[in-house]
């Protein structure tokens, strides 16, 4: 069976574009008149002057993308300026972005980049075509006080939390980061990967590298580990959430990436994210016919998940509406992602009561963003 037909039975919940964000995904990263044609039936379709916040944030990478096959694009000068306001928009973060890691340095914390700031600097090489709002940090967990004092010196602050509330959430073990704001931008440092699922340091460190970013030293995760984090990123809704997508193919089908199949089906059991990972790696080789593995896919479907991680991964995926019953599942949930934090890795989430009161705890100490 072809790794195409095992991920047919992919499901993406809120999480899946809309028709007419699929086009404009189309634009953005297939080739030739492939791209074109997508565009034009977006432009057919839509509006450029009221656009959803996921799609807005695609156009740069449309402008770059459709400029290579054409030196005339349709509305290509108002694609320009988006791109333009992109390009300067993220020089501001940087600029700020290196700032904040020259303090981390000085403190002697060695930081990582995540997400789109990694993306930009090894992979897309071009600071406007990939829309950022924040550039996000990792750094060890244990330097993450330190982390803190340093950065809150230079006059960055936690953003709706102050710091002695902020150092209580981290040692709750639970809230992965926090972002902290300074002239207009904001950076999130992280203490772990992602929110709920704790890894051990050895797997995020593994295959980083160690670059120079215009003066600046900083390490660069593993693609291994970029692809993980966007799967995973993507699988969770959010209203302003695309570029998961374009970051995961980029990362699959440049040749200069290396992903290490195996490690990403050994986070993936280890943090027991098997059913992000089954349906986002779905998605990409169904829709885009992404190069992953046929063994990959097989494996994902083999693999036992418990009915708490299917729920959780349901729940998570659809639009987050405030309902009561909505909101004790997420609870529900959410204290049995707790509760595992005492068992080994790679132990199935099960059915648990245990934790309601510390991430009761949790919820209320971070202002309810512990819901997210």
């Amino acid at each position: 069976m072809s790794a195409l037909a095992v991920s047919s039975a992919y499901e993406l919940h809120d999480c899946a574009p809309s028709a007419q964000q699929a086009l404009l995904l189309r634009a953005a990263i297939a080739t030739g008149p492939v791209a074109r044609e997508a565009w034009q039936q977006w432009l057919e379709r839509g509006d450029l002057e009221h656009m959803d916040a996921a799609s807005f944030r695609l156009l740069p990478m449309v402008y770059r993308n459709l400029c290579r096959g054409s030196d005339v694009v349709p509305c290509g000068a108002r694609l320009k300026v988006v791109y333009r306001h992109s390009w300067f928009r993220n020089q501001a973060l940087f600029l700020q972005a290196r700032q904040f890691l020259g303090e981390l340095e000085r403190a002697g914390i060695e930081p990582m980049l995540l997400k789109g700031g990694a993306m930009s600097l090894r992979h897309y090489r071009d600071d406007g075509v990939r829309y950022m709002v924040d550039i996000d940090v990792l750094v060890p967990r244990a330097s993450f006080a330190a982390a803190v004092a340093a950065v809150a010196g230079a006059g960055w602050s936690p953003a709706r939390i102050d710091r002695k509330r902020l150092l209580r959430l981290q040692e709750v073990a639970f809230q992965h980061g926090w972002g902290f704001r300074r002239n207009g931008s904001e950076v999130d440092l992280h203490a772990q990967l992602t929110r709920f699922v704790p890894m051990d340091e050895a797997s995020l460190y593994e295959g980083a590298q160690n670059v120079d970013w215009r003066g600046t030293p900083v390490r660069l995760p593993s693609d291994t580990l970029l692809l993980y984090h966007a799967c995973v990123h993507g699988a969770r809704w959010s209203e302003a959430k695309l570029a998961w997508i374009p970051d995961a193919l980029t990362l699959l089908g440049d040749e200069g990436s290396g992903i290490d199949w195996d490690v990403v089906l050994d986070l993936a059991r280890r943090t027991r994210m098997l059913c992000q990972l089954r349906h986002t790696l779905g998605y990409l080789v169904a829709e885009w016919e992404a190069a992953v593995p046929e063994r990959v896919m097989a494996a994902l479907q083999r693999e036992p998940t418990s009915w708490v991680e299917r729920r959780e991964y349901a729940v998570m995926a659809k639009e987050h509406r405030r309902t009561p019953s909505v909101l004790l599942q997420r609870w529900y949930l959410r204290a049995c992602r707790y509760r595992a934090l005492a068992s080994p890795l790679a132990a199935p989430l099960k059915p648990t009561l245990a934790g309601l009161v510390p991430y009761a705890y949790f919820y209320f100490l971070s202002g309810g963003a512990g819901q997210q």
